[in-house]
C-alpha cells in the first residue's frame, strides 16, 4: 500500500519535481522520463519482498542466485540498450523497468508456490506498525544514494554522468553480495 501510494505521489508530482531539479534544460520530456524512472525504481521494489522470504528461510543459495541474476541481467540488458539500440537514457530506465518486472513477477511466483498467499492479518499489521517508521530512512537514503545524480546534472554532461552513475552501480554490487546479506543474516 506504501509502495503503491508512494508510487502515485512521486508520479504526480514528476513534472514539478522534474523544472524544480531543472531537468527540462537537458530533456525536453523530462517529467515523463523521471516518471517512468519512478516507476522502473517501485519495480525494483517487487523483489524484495520475495528476497526477504528466501532469507527468512535461510535459503541462502536461492536468494545468492536470484541476486546475482538480477544483477547480472540488469547490467546486461542496460547494456545492450546502450550499445546495440543505442536507446540512451530512455533505453536504460526501460531496460531497468523490464528486468525489474521479469524477476518481480518470477520471484513472486516462486514465494506463492512455496507458501500461502493469504497473509497472517494480525501479525501483518504488527509488521506494518514497525515499518511505518522506516519511511522517512527509505527517503534519505534514496537522497544520499541517488539524489547526487540530479544535482550533478548541472555540473557535467549526461555522458560522464552516466559513468559515474554506473561505477557507482557496480561498486554497489560489493555491498549487494558481501556485506548486505552478512548483516541481513546476522
Amino acid at each position: 500500500v506504501v509502495l503503491i501510494a508512494s508510487l502515485v505521489v512521486m508520479m504526480l508530482c514528476s513534472q514539478t519535481l522534474a523544472r524544480q531539479l531543472n531537468l527540462y534544460d537537458d530533456y525536453a520530456n523530462a517529467g515523463q522520463l523521471l516518471a517512468f524512472g519512478i516507476f522502473a525504481m517501485m519495480l525494483q521494489a517487487t523483489t524484495v519482498m520475495p528476497l526477504a522470504l528466501m532469507q527468512a528461510r535461510m535459503e541462502s543459495t536461492a536468494y545468492l542466485f536470484a541476486s546475482i541474476s538480477i544483477a547480472v541481467s540488469q547490467l546486461a540488458t542496460v547494456a545492450i540498450a546502450l550499445v546495440v539500440f543505442d536507446a540512451g537514457v530512455w533505453g536504460v530506465i526501460i531496460a531497468m523497468a523490464s528486468t525489474f518486472a521479469v524477476f518481480g513477477i518470477l520471484l513472486t511466483i516462486r514465494e506463492f508456490s512455496k507458501s500461502s498467499p493469504v497473509p497472517d492479518m494480525q501479525l501483518l499489521w504488527k509488521i506494518v506498525a514497525f515499518s511505518l517508521p522506516f519511511i522517512p530512512s527509505g527517503l534519505f537514503f534514496f537522497v544520499l544514494h541517488s539524489g547526487d545524480q540530479f544535482f550533478l546534472i548541472n555540473y557535467y554532461d549526461a555522458a560522464t554522468l552516466g559513468i559515474y552513475a554506473l561505477a557507482y552501480r557496480v561498486a554497489k554490487g560489493v555491498t549487494t553480495f558481501a556485506s548486505g546479506p552478512l548483516m541481513q543474516v546476522w
